[in-house]
């Protein structure tokens, strides 16, 4: 379930709302925004001027403090507007490289949101031109919301619309913490919320086991049905589901121009994206997605990095357990730990790997994969006393590679476990179910439970 309202506004006192100004006109729409969103959740917006001192501000002692107490005024001045809007605000002055300044006032001050003006002369214009853009999107400790000029912002904060947001959502945990970000936004007013995941149909095929037809303009059904399952579900941990919907759809291209072009169409008011804090050859290789949005987008811009707070952990809710076996006796006793493992409720999968029938047939033959009885074998290796706990999913399926099958099955099923045998031995002695163990777990991201032949 997502996060209740009033913890979430408790967690948010401790973490104060930065907005950085240039006392520039956007800036100070900006700083309106930001002082609305600190009042609503709760707690205090701290106002932050960075002053890069150049000329002979810089070498004389007497101007450089002449200059400052003029920018001090000028920060005062802007602070007693917004708390005349009934916000708490703190002040900070500071001096040295924006860039540089910012990521540490957000560091020092646990902020929650940092607030930006798309355009100006000074800071907000440096935030997105050049280096300085990027470094701050990529390194920000915490989420920064760019607000562009004329948005509508301050008539959604006067509850006359509902604010519209695209989430750009790729499954990793930036996406999962720029979807925490909305359930904050969700909380200073009505929100419409659309998540969008631009998949790479190829991977999805390889990744799922799929080996059909792959049209250009959408996803065969099979992935989609899939993709759509799993994107609702992690959408659902976060997001109210009445107040969000959910979309898939192939992404041939860079994310960042779909993501752009679905907001122009729809006319979104916020477009929010994750960023993987990428450096070096892997931001080149990759290409940065927040930086293309930032950009390009013609709209207010939020982007979210990882959660780095480390919050507790909590018991993982194992609900779908897929367990391998090859009806030896070793891969057979791998079903009563699953069983173990499952909560009530949840759905056990039990997946059995043949060989497809034009291989077998040239060393011995097999069994009809569609044949009842192995189906029957397969419900049968579950104990009697834990049959009516949970659903049973028996599934064959023929493949020359065990490994790499069954974590395609496990995608496909959506399991939070694997379970199978393994003899655990090594070299020439390693067995068929020590080589599939091994596969599995060094291919997928998945927790695999390995029964080994010795705890039986």
């Amino acid at each position: 379930m997502p996060i209740g309202n009033d913890l979430m506004k408790e967690k948010n006192r401790q973490r104060p709302i930065l907005c950085g100004t240039d006392f520039s006109a956007v800036a100070t729409e900006a700083a309106v925004v930001a002082a609305a969103m600190a009042r609503r959740l709760g707690t205090k917006l701290i106002l932050v001027h960075v002053e890069e001192f150049s000329g002979m501000a810089a070498v004389d002692p007497g101007l450089f403090e002449d200059a400052l107490a003029q920018k001090r005024d000028d920060l005062e001045k802007e602070a007693a507007r917004l708390r005349a809007l009934g916000t708490e605000v703190e002040i900070k002055l500071l001096s040295g490289s924006v860039f540089d300044e910012l990521v540490t006032a957000a560091v020092d001050c646990i902020g929650g949101t940092m607030v930006v003006g798309a355009v100006g002369h000074g800071l907000a214009r440096r935030l997105l031109v050049g280096s300085v853009a990027e470094r701050t999107a990529e390194t920000s400790p915490i989420p920064t919301l760019v607000v562009r000029p004329g948005a509508r912002f301050g008539s959604w904060l006067r509850g006359e619309h509902p604010l519209t947001i695209l989430v750009g959502y790729d499954f990793s945990p930036a996406s999962d913490a720029a979807l925490r970000w909305v359930n904050e936004m969700q909380q200073i007013g009505p929100c419409e919320t659309s998540v969008l995941h631009l998949d790479w149909p190829p991977d999805e095929a390889e990744r799922l086991g799929y080996h059909g037809p792959m049209p250009l303009n959408e996803n065969p059904g099979e992935i989609q049905n899939f993709l759509e399952r799993d994107l609702a579900e992690h959408v659902a941990l976060r997001l109210a589901p009445a107040q969000v919907t959910v979309t898939v759809k192939p992404g041939w291209g860079h994310p960042a121009g779909h993501l752009c072009e679905v907001v122009q169409r729809d006319q979104a008011d916020l477009i929010v994206v994750g960023t993987h804090h990428r450096h070096g050859w892997s931001r080149l290789r990759f290409g940065s997605v927040s930086r293309s949005i930032l950009h390009h987008a013609a709209v207010s811009v939020a982007v979210v990095p990882p959660l780095d707070d480390h919050p507790r952990r909590s018991l993982p809710k194992i609900e779908r357990v897929l367990v391998a076996t090859d009806f030896s006796d070793l891969g057979d006793s791998a079903v009563p730990y699953a069983c173990a493992l499952l909560r009530r409720g949840g759905a056990l999968k039990i997946l059995h790997v043949m060989e497809p029938a034009s291989a077998a047939e040239k060393k011995q033959p097999r069994p009809d994969k569609d044949n009842p009885k192995l189906r029957t074998q397969l419900r049968s290796l579950v104990p009697a006393e834990a049959r009516d706990r949970f659903r049973i999913e028996p599934e064959i399926v023929e493949s020359t590679e065990t490994a790499e099958a069954i974590r395609q099955a496990a995608e496909r099923f959506n399991a939070n476990l694997i379970c199978l045998g393994s003899h655990g031995r090594s070299g020439l002695a390693k067995t068929f179910l020590g080589s599939v163990a091994q596969g599995v777990m060094a291919g997928s991201q998945r927790p695999v439970l390995v029964v080994r032949e010795e705890s039986l």
